[in-house]
């Protein structure tokens, strides 16, 4: 008798290790499957953008340039070397085309260098391309990542919407749009207007984090 129920422990024991490991062996495929995917997400999701990018290039400007603008670094939370600048600046010598250098926090990238706070600039390079070019903050200038936003651009100009402008000898408030931007704060609004090599146009608006406050208009 004892024998018997000697024998049925050990059946019952050997069919419980058998279920263990057939749980480990699927557990470890599942989280093979998982991490797979997890690491291949930033691939994806730049395969998406790329084709994005192919087939509708003036929304993937306006999500593009829009990302940028929304996540600048207020002044006063930039990294020590970085002070000394704007968030926003805008670059005129020597260019016919002003470019854009704006400091903003990338997020998470494939590349660690790409990580959190950037410097960005938006330009015209010598193919006729609206560009953006980003550098690591605290990289030589070796190290840059270029994205193509538009083709075949003759030209475009900037303009920025400036809340708290008063005529001189006046303390009324009459906003208006400027070509040029000096403050250390960010414009509420910013336009980007193109003009292609074929004779259209496209005009663009963002809205970044702004450091103004909330006019009120009575």
């Amino acid at each position: 008798m004892d024998r018997i129920f000697s024998k049925k422990r050990v059946k019952k024991r050997a069919i419980s290790l058998l279920e263990v490991g057939i749980a480990l062996f699927l557990t470890s495929i599942l989280l093979t499957v998982v991490l797979r995917i997890f690491f291949q997400l930033p691939k994806i999701e730049k395969n998406v953008e790329n084709t994005k990018h192919s087939y509708y290039p003036a929304e993937y400007t306006q999500a593009k340039l829009q990302s940028v603008f929304s996540k600048t670094i207020p002044k006063k939370n930039l990294p020590k070397h970085l002070k000394q600048h704007n968030p926003l600046e805008l670059y005129e010598t020597g260019e016919k085309h002003p470019s854009i250098f704006v400091i903003f926090d990338n997020g998470i990238d494939p590349d660690n260098k790409y990580r959190g706070e950037v410097i960005g600039r938006i330009y015209l390079d010598f193919e006729k391309n609206l560009s953006l070019t980003i550098w690591p903050s605290d990289a030589n200038k070796e190290d840059y990542r270029k994205d193509i936003l538009l083709k075949n651009v003759k030209s475009f100009e900037w303009e920025f919407f400036n809340p708290t402008y008063s005529p001189i000898g006046t303390e009324k408030l009459s906003p208006q749009w400027e070509n040029t931007w000096t403050d250390s704060n960010l414009p509420p609004m910013i336009k980007l207007a193109i003009l292609f090599e074929d004779g259209k146009s496209e005009k663009f608006h963002f809205f970044p984090s702004s450091g103004f406050a909330m006019i009120t208009y009575q």
